[in-house]
């Protein structure tokens, strides 16, 4: 029996699906506001655009600070720190 294993933490995960929401509601809205769909109407579309980019612009700079007050930002800092566990994952987790 295979063991799940979560790479991201409930925080990342969490981010990452609003970020995805809120890009999602930018385009749709993105192409009400330039015509090209009709969902909802140019005003709803403008208003609801304008919330969607605040909204992921507090996302991201939240993001930031916790990135910076946690410590999260230590791993993006490339290292060869368990290469032979993680390749050995690699290798098996898709045969």
């Amino acid at each position: 029996m295979r063991q799940k294993i979560h790479l991201y933490t409930r925080f990342e995960r969490l981010w990452h699906w609003i970020q995805a929401a809120l890009i999602g509601v930018l385009l749709i809205s993105g192409f009400e506001i330039h015509g090209s769909v009709t969902v909802v109407g140019f005003e709803q579309a403008h208003n609801v655009h304008i919330h969607s980019a605040w909204s992921l612009l507090i996302l991201t700079v939240f993001a930031v600070f916790w990135h910076l007050t946690t410590g999260e930002w230590k791993q993006y800092i490339p290292s060869l720190k368990n290469i032979v566990p993680v390749s050995h994952f690699m290798c098996t987790a898709f045969l």
